[in-house]
């Protein structure tokens, strides 16, 4: 049993429960609730970062780029994305949101926004400063998480 175990049993439920109580209380980017978690991913990135190519988000998300590739096949279909070609080399494609799926996920990101601000103000301060330092921390731990490739892999063999 690791030292870890009594943080990893607490970390996780709760990195969970703030995702889905943040999408359940502030709204979901994607009004159509048929799409998977992996679809719904490419178009939270998307709409943060239009423009990107096929092969940038598969690297963000951390997925093969045949598989975004699909994803983005089913987006365009369902209206959601659009897949341009890039002018200075044909065989990248850039994605962006179409007009009112990109309405959509500014208006989200903009709830999103406004539930977390009211909940940070009616917090205690020390309590607001311990998230502050926790932000930092879970981005070098999910650093390390993409430095190991795998989160089955961090940590094997290393003591």
């Amino acid at each position: 049993m690791s030292a870890h175990e009594p943080l990893i049993d607490a970390l996780l439920p709760a990195l969970g429960s703030v995702r889905r109580t943040l999408r359940r209380v502030a709204g979901s980017a994607v009004r159509d609730d048929a799409l998977t978690a992996a679809e719904r991913e490419v178009v939270l990135l998307v709409g943060r970062r239009p423009a990107r190519p096929v092969s940038d988000v598969a690297q963000d998300l951390g997925l093969a780029p045949n598989t975004v590739s699909t994803i983005v096949s089913r987006l365009v279909a369902r209206g959601l994305l659009v897949r341009d070609t890039d002018p200075a080399d044909r065989r990248v494609g850039r994605l962006s949101l179409t007009p009112s799926a990109q309405e959509s996920a500014d208006a989200a990101r903009a709830r999103r926004r406004e539930v977390l601000a009211a909940a940070l103000d009616a917090l205690d301060p020390a309590q607001v400063e311990q998230l502050r330092a926790g932000v930092t921390a879970l981005g070098a731990l999910a650093e390390q998480l993409e430095r190991a490739g795998r989160p089955d892999e961090v940590g094997v063999g290393a003591r």
